[in-house]
């Protein structure tokens, strides 16, 4: 491998940059789309003639042997631009490539009879004549199906370039995601519960005294109803307070038995 050094490209003189053709530039594109038009102009103003002559052997009327050359000619504009459509859309081209083709020939072979017929066929003049004569419908039909190729992009996946990957998010793959575990509903019944606020002092005193009698310490009857330690031991002291004193005093509501129930009694 040989190694360049400053002073080695120093001598070497400046570099030169090598201009390349922009082959996917639009100007190419008219070029050869006009450079078609222009070739399908010549060629029907050579088989003009041709054509008439030909049109003469159908005894066709005078006045109207110029339609002759107008509807071969003109079907071969006609499905050129049919074919270009098509292939724009996505679609199949056969039927305009077929009729085409067809016309061509049609062309061809009546450029080539108006020559023939025109000379004289022992002589080798007459033999290359009829082969130029035959040559512009061919070359316009080539013309055709070459522009057709490069002015039409192929429908396919849309190719988007990127200038710098870094930049880039892209998501991993479905088989390499991280897959998190649904927490369960009691779980979440739990954690709401816990993080719920008491509404009022009532449902306060309520929760503590289920959970004093759940077993629960007073540090996580604090947590669980969002009072404080001391809150809830004045709470349960009161509780209790209230719970022995209704043991202790008698119902005062009880009716006292009457005669007929003392009478029973004491018999």
């Amino acid at each position: 491998m040989t190694s360049w050094t400053a002073p080695t490209l120093a001598q070497t003189g400046p570099i030169r940059r090598i201009r390349r053709l922009q082959t996917e530039s639009w100007a190419l594109v008219g070029i050869a789309l006009v450079g078609t038009v222009g070739l399908a102009v010549i060629s029907f103003i050579l088989s003009f003639d041709a054509m008439l002559i030909v049109a003469s052997w159908s005894h066709a009327a005078p006045a109207w042997r110029w339609c002759v050359p107008a509807s071969i000619d003109g079907g071969i504009v006609v499905y050129s631009v049919i074919g270009y459509v098509r292939r724009g859309r996505g679609e199949t081209a056969r039927f305009a490539d077929f009729m085409l083709a067809f016309l061509t020939t049609v062309s061809f072979l009546a450029n080539a009879s108006a020559a023939w017929a025109a000379g004289d066929p022992s002589h080798w003049t007459t033999w290359a004549g009829t082969a130029v004569a035959a040559l512009p419908p061919i070359g316009v039909f080539a013309a055709t199906h070459a522009s057709a190729s490069i002015a039409i992009a192929k429908r396919g996946p849309c190719q988007v370039q990127v200038e710098d990957q870094t930049d880039v998010d892209v998501a991993p793959p479905l088989d390499q995601r991280i897959t998190v575990d649904q927490p369960r509903p009691e779980i979440i019944a739990e954690q709401l519960a816990a993080t719920s606020e008491v509404d009022t002092t009532e449902d306060r005193d309520r929760m503590i005294e289920e959970l004093t009698a759940a077993g629960m310490s007073q540090r996580a009857i604090a947590t669980r109803t969002g009072a404080s330690k001391s809150t809830v031991a004045r709470t349960q002291d009161r509780l209790h307070l209230v719970r022995t004193t209704s043991e202790s005093t008698p119902d005062s509501t009880a009716r006292p038995p009457g005669p007929l129930q003392s009478s029973l009694v004491g018999q």
